[in-house]
């Protein structure tokens, strides 16, 4: 009789799989052995070639799916790699292809993840596209041509500090969630690598794949195909830095008896540059650039004073009666308001402006000149007491009350050195390093450094010479009642 394959099955499992046993079952059933053999080996290699179908399917489609996707991202990534990175499509594309098509390959069963995935790699193409535009800007500020708009280069800065933006070169942060560790990992990668030899290290090391126990893999590999989770991709510039003091390679025979501790390690493999993010090189460009809306006002308050000492110049004195003393015109004069000006500064110096704002108000020439406030205080400290209040400034030592800038330990801010310390904390203006009294002297300094150039453009208006409070109908000046100008001691004013 015909057997079919439930009774062969049956036959099997009750011959406890041993081969005769198995023959002597299919015979006991009856029928064409070979042929009940041959049928069942025909079904057996068919079942096995479909399965070698749908797995050769899913590879393909696995691959098409990678494939659609780095394509979208490099897409999305080329539209934002311009201007001055256009060099770098080489990079993005090696830095997406390793860890970002493995990591969204290796999470297809985790659609969330992937959601993130793709927009970690959306945030990077953001990332690039503001790399782009800032590096674009900062080139314009040093040569501005037809079509920019914006602020020129502040004096404030030197262009030696840009240097990693007129040679950009884009490198990654990709941070992990690694499993047994405390905090995220993160990496720098530039072409798809590891940037630095400590990275490189980590990645090099055999540890236990976490999604398959017992098989060993390396960290990279997990970093690569998902094994670890990504929390983030972001796009910055590599920037140099001089290491040449604080990182010197340790005396490895000066080391314990079992090696070279982590601190000598990481002298051995200093990088010698840090990484800047995106949001970093947005703010140092604009926070670099001169302040224009303080030189407007600034404009703005050097010619309405020069206006009203022309208009104080040309207005009638008045006239009396030589008898009666009685006014018998008016005296038309308007004088130099002191109170006016004051409240007309503090408009554009103000509590709420920014360090690199005040730098540039510092370090960068008024409309129309050629010279700074820099470059005018040696001239000020020496014709005016510009410099009183923040000589006076004091501070406590071990209990003591000694003045900031007295550097000899003298009792007095006199010497070169010390009148130097000065003018350098005016020039930096860093606030991270002024003590709030320091700071309050040197933004009253700027601030008088303007009333005096406001009084000056009166003074200019009013024919170079001006006596306040002059009696009606007097025109002549009394040479020793003059207003004080040191404005008039500064050449190109």
């Amino acid at each position: 009789m015909a057997a079919d394959a439930t009774l062969i099955e049956g036959a099997r499992r009750a011959s406890r799989f041993t081969t005769a046993d198995y023959l002597d079952a299919l015979n006991s059933l009856g029928g064409n052995l070979a042929t009940i053999v041959q049928n069942n080996l025909k079904t057996q290699e068919a079942a096995r070639q479909r399965a070698h179908e749908r797995m050769v399917a899913q590879i393909k489609s696995k691959k098409a799916k990678g494939d659609t996707y780095l394509t979208t991202k490099a897409d999305e990534m080329a539209g934002n790699v311009n201007g001055p990175l256009q060099d770098s499509y080489g990079t993005v594309t090696a830095d997406i292809q390793t860890f970002g098509k493995g990591q969204w390959l290796g999470n297809s069963d985790n659609n969330a993840q992937q959601a993130a995935l793709s927009m970690n790699l959306s945030q990077a193409a953001n990332d690039m596209g503001s790399i782009s535009t800032h590096c674009g800007t900062w080139s314009k500020m040093l040569q501005p041509d037809s079509d920019y708009e914006g602020a020129p280069l502040s004096n404030a800065v030197s262009s030696e500090e840009f240097d990693y933006i007129a040679n950009p070169q884009p490198a990654a942060k990709i941070i992990f969630e690694i499993p047994g560790e405390d905090a995220p990992r993160e990496i720098l990668i530039r072409d798809g690598k590891a940037v630095n030899a400590k990275d490189q290290m980590y990645m090099d090391e055999e540890v236990e794949d976490p999604r398959n126990p017992g098989e060993m893999t390396t960290r990279g590999d997990l970093m690569m195909n998902g094994g670890y989770k990504q929390l983030s991709f972001r796009y910055g510039l590599l920037k140099p830095i001089d290491q040449t003091e604080s990182l010197t390679a340790p005396d490895l025979e000066q080391t314990d008896m079992i090696g070279p501790t982590m601190v000598d390690i990481d002298a051995l493999m200093a990088d010698g540059f840090e990484w800047v993010s995106a949001d970093d090189i947005k703010t140092h460009v604009n926070n670099s650039q001169v302040n224009i809306d303080a030189r407007g006002e600034i404009a703005k308050l050097g010619a309405s004073q020069l206006s009203l000492g022309t208009t104080y110049s040309n207005a009638s004195a008045g006239s009396s009666n030589s008898t009666t003393g009685e006014e018998t015109r008016a005296d038309k004069r308007i004088d130099f308001n002191p109170q006016l000006v004051r409240q007309e500064i503090n408009t554009f110096i103000h509590a709420d402006l920014k360090p690199h704002e005040m730098r540039s108000i510092i370090n960068d020439p008024m409309v129309g000149q050629s010279t700074s406030m820099v470059n005018h205080l040696p001239t000020l400290f020496e014709n005016s007491d510009i410099e009183k209040e923040l000589a006076g400034v004091t501070t406590m030592v071990e209990g003591n009350e000694k003045l900031v800038f007295d550097l000899d330990g003298g009792g007095t801010v006199e010497g070169d050195a010390e009148i130097n310390a000065m003018m350098d904390m005016i020039k930096n203006y860093d606030t991270e390093n002024m003590s709030p009294d320091v700071k309050k002297a040197v933004d009253d300094l700027v601030k008088d450094y303007f009333f005096m150039y406001a009084k000056n453009q009166f003074i200019l208006g009013a024919g170079g010479k001006y006596q306040s409070n002059m009696e009606r109908g007097v025109t002549e000046v009394d040479e020793t009642k003059l207003e004080d100008d040191p404005f008039s001691k500064i050449i190109d004013f």
